[in-house]
């Protein structure tokens, strides 16, 4: 049966009086039968000849109940009186109940109910029922009702703070059993009695002196539909505020005039269902009825307002795959160590995912009937595991194996009750972007929830302290990696390829020109735009021209451009040069190597290779197998984790480090050999700590960097350390001590002879110096020598750079007005020693 909840908004009319406060009646007993008074196991009792006595009139051993709606709750007295022609047991005893969720109290209930009699200790016991167990509030003492023949008058009384005493008179007068504080169950809308009897005690139960009076738990709220549930096509359940008057059913009418039959339901007496006599409701189309003749059981008031019927039929994106706990283990805080998938309600409707499908791997698990509210979550989880989480959180115990959802890589599709995906998500390890949550403890969260990207651009590593969000808002950012192009490449001779970062959607209407030719020959898939560049071939160069807009997954434009296509060279020895390497990564880092295109022409990286070398080459890894146009001076660096090099290095260019297996690089020295398609080597050079600055005691994640594509790679003179301004390491950007060759000038300058700090101006200390790698101390004085401010550590300098000083005094406290001194003393490996001095001065 395929379900939908739809929360109906409308204009509500009455044609009654305000909803009274107080909820007061009694009952003698004499039209029991009436079905806006008694129901339940009516046949098994009788009046008397309407003697204001209820009296069980049965021949068998069983249990009755008779159950009638009340709201009395707040400030509440229920009397009655009970008679029974025998000593009560275990067997034989009645009950009165109040605030009863269900009519059947024997069942799967909640609320509260005097017991007369009962056990083996014949105590007078008022229970509170939660499910089907069973506690008492307040009792009697125990063989309270040890009499041949039990005849009391019970009186219960309940607090607006809920501290509820019981009483009796056996016939001395009333007398208090006992007062108790409870406030476990919310009310319900039943009172009833029960009996439980054996044969020979089937017809000796009565009742009489029934009042109910207190104010009502509806309070002043109005009579009104609160939700309707189109079940089908011609089927549909209405939620109400109040419990309708059972006969007033009949006189229900809905205009424009529709033909329908409506059945009440006691188990639920919020609820009427409507049986149209044709189909009536077609998908997601809005029906407009107005509602009247039913009547509030509480106050009487005429339902008359508008509703809207909607059949709802998902679509893609309605609900979604939101979050996933694929390995969770070791637990990062207080989250258990349990897999779960997390979905998200994306509609403004309740929804009812009974008959919906879930797929993990090839297995696929219907959903149990649970409703997931809008905008709200649903926990997917192993059925012996569904305990440990909150009891605030939606959890639907799934019958899934231990490990459903594999650590590395896995499927997870979600079926709609029409069997049409409605999400997928091919998850791979590395879309944690991060090496040490990808190792357990951490959740993968979806970025964008309107976005059905199935890519690692909408995904990441939860970033919440416990390792995940499950039930709850995501942690991640919506903030995205900008739709941009990747690379471009050139096949067949004919065919120019332009690659992006992220998946590219094919609704997008584009105008191609190419040398200012109009043409049509060009197609999308995924992450590529394929041209034909036939007609053009024999030229130099092939610009061609973007129009139109792009668009990927996540919703990102790409705009007009132009790009040059020239067809490439396969790249000789001297001309494909290793630019920069991090031998030694830092903590749970990786290693990677960067490379530069030397030559004046555009190169296919297509076939390059990376080995070890020590005399020959060895442990030799493809970089790239595919084409790759890489052009004169461009930068491209390799690394088996790009993740953590972008997360290790601030100072790098994420769209210009790809992911690629690497040769071994011992740390502390080693050979690395380029090799080009045919195993011709491109370039070489050897690598030692001892090339690093002397200056640093610790060369972890600092990588050695090319001083000139121009010096012999073999010399140790071309590396040396990356400076401590550019973070250690420039993978994807050019070189940190990047010099000319033949650079023999100096120079130091500062931006501004003055700067004003009420604008948030910045000392700008430029230098360049003729020798390379030495290490600089900055400080500020006064003009009288008072030091002001020092630089907390000594930096690793380019031969060129800036140095910037915001401002403050050691103390955190902006400098006053007046004259400086800045001075620049800096050691170079040689051994020289320089100072550099200035004046500026400060205004506010």
């Amino acid at each position: 049966m395929k379900r939908y909840l739809f929360a109906v908004i409308c204009m509500v009319y009455f044609v009654a009086s305000d909803a009274q406060a107080q909820s007061v009646w009694t009952d003698d007993f004499s039209n029991f039968r009436h079905p806006d008074r008694w129901f339940g196991d009516t046949s098994l009792f009788s009046n008397n000849g309407a003697s204001g006595m209820l009296s069980l009139a049965d021949s068998v051993a069983r249990d009755a109940q008779l159950f009638r709606l009340s709201s009395a709750w707040d400030s509440a007295r229920w009397q009655f009186r009970v008679e029974m022609d025998f000593t009560p047991s275990s067997s034989n005893y009645a009950a009165f109940a109040v605030g009863m969720h269900r009519t059947d109290l024997f069942g799967d209930n909640q609320g509260y109910f005097v017991r007369i009699g009962g056990g083996t200790q014949r105590r007078i016991s008022l229970m509170r029922r939660n499910g089907t167990t069973n506690a008492t509030v307040v009792e009697s003492s125990a063989n309270f009702l040890q009499v041949p023949n039990v005849g009391v008058d019970i009186e219960l009384e309940r607090s607006p703070q809920g501290v509820w005493t019981l009483k009796c008179d056996t016939g001395s007068g009333m007398m208090i059993l006992g007062s108790a504080l409870d406030n476990t169950i919310s009310p319900g809308p039943y009172v009833g009695f029960i009996c439980r009897y054996t044969a020979t005690r089937a017809d000796k139960i009565r009742f009489s002196n029934l009042s109910v009076e207190g104010g009502s738990f509806y309070s002043n709220s109005p009579f009104l539909v609160s939700r309707v549930e189109v079940m089908d096509n011609h089927r549909a359940i209405l939620e109400l505020s109040h419990p309708p008057v059972f006969s007033s059913l009949q006189q229900l009418n809905l205009t424009p005039r529709v033909n329908f039959n409506g059945l009440y339901h006691r188990d639920d007496p919020y609820r009427i269902e409507l049986i149209f006599t044709s189909d009536t409701f077609e998908y997601n189309r809005q029906y407009v009825y107005r509602i009247s003749g039913l009547q509030s059981s509480e106050s009487l008031e005429n339902l008359d307002s508008s509703i809207v019927f909607f059949r709802f039929k998902p679509k893609v994106g309605d609900v979604i795959i939101n979050e996933l706990m694929i390995d969770p283990s070791p637990a990062v805080a207080h989250l258990p160590e349990i897999e779960y998938v997390e979905l998200f309600n994306a509609t403004q409707w309740d929804l009812d995912l009974g008959n919906w499908q879930i797929q993990t791997g090839s297995t696929h698990r219907f959903l149990p009937e649970v409703t997931i509210p809008s905008k709200g979550y649903l926990l997917l989880v192993r059925a012996n595991d569904a305990w440990w989480f909150s009891d605030s959180l939606l959890v639907a115990p799934m019958d899934w194996g231990v490990n459903a959802l594999p650590n590395s890589s896995g499927l997870v599709l979600l079926f709609s009750p029409d069997a049409e995906i409605m999400d997928r998500v091919d998850y791979q390890l590395d879309w944690y972007n991060d090496a040490a949550k990808s190792g357990g403890g951490w959740s993968l969260e979806r970025r964008i929830k309107d976005r059905m990207c199935n890519d690692p651009s909408n995904w990441g590593a939860s970033n919440s302290a416990i390792g995940g969000t499950p039930g709850r808002a995501n942690s991640l950012t919506e903030l995205i990696e900008p739709l941009r192009v990747s690379h471009t490449a050139f096949l067949g001779g004919r065919w120019g390829e332009v690659y992006f970062n992220l998946p590219i959607e094919d609704d997008s209407e584009l105008e191609v020109t190419v040398r200012g030719v109009k043409t049509d020959r060009f197609l999308r898939h995924e992450r590529c735009l394929r041209i034909d560049l036939a007609p053009f071939i024999d030229q130099v160069e092939m610009p061609v021209r973007i129009e139109g807009v792009l668009s990927d997954c996540m919703g990102q434009k790409w705009g007009d451009t132009t790009l040059v296509f020239v067809k490439p060279e396969r790249p000789k020895p001297g001309e494909l040069l290793i630019n920069e390497i991090l031998p030694a990564p830092p903590t749970n880092g990786a290693s990677y190597v960067e490379l530069i295109n030397a030559s004046n022409a555009w190169l296919d990286l297509q076939g390059v290779s990376l080995a070890r070398y020590d005399a020959e080459v060895f442990d030799i890894r493809r970089l790239l197998d595919s084409s790759f146009l890489f052009a004169p001076g461009q930068i491209i660096a390799f690394s088996p984790h790009p993740d953590r090099i972008v997360r290790d290095f601030t100072n790098s260019n994420s769209g210009a480090i790809r992911r690629a297996s690497l040769p071994s690089m011992p740390n502390a020295s080693g050979g690395l050999a380029l090799l080009g398609q045919e195993g011709i080597l491109l370039d070489s050079m050897l690598y030692d700590e001892s090339m690093h600055s002397p200056f640093l005691q610790d060369v972890r994640g600092i990588s050695l960097e090319r001083v000139h594509p121009n010096n012999p790679s073999m010399e140790r003179e071309t590396w040396v350390s990356a400076t401590s301004q550019a973070h250690w390491g420039t993978p994807g950007l050019p070189n940190s001590q990047f010099r000319n060759m033949g650079h023999t000038e100096e120079a130091f300058s500062l931006g501004k002879d003055v700067i004003n700090l009420n604008r948030s101006e910045l000392l700008e200390v430029f230098y360049d110096f003729a020798d390379m790698g030495g290490v600089g101390h900055l400080r500020i004085h006064t003009a009288n020598g008072f030091e002001v401010y020092v630089f907390p550590q000594r930096d690793l300098l380019g031969s060129s750079g800036v140095l910037v000083w915001d401002g403050r005094t050691s103390r955190g406290e902006y400098a006053p007005s007046g004259l400086y001194i800045v001075s620049l003393e800096v050691l170079f490996p040689s051994g020289k020693r320089k100072v550099y001095k200035d004046a500026f001065a400060i205004v506010h």
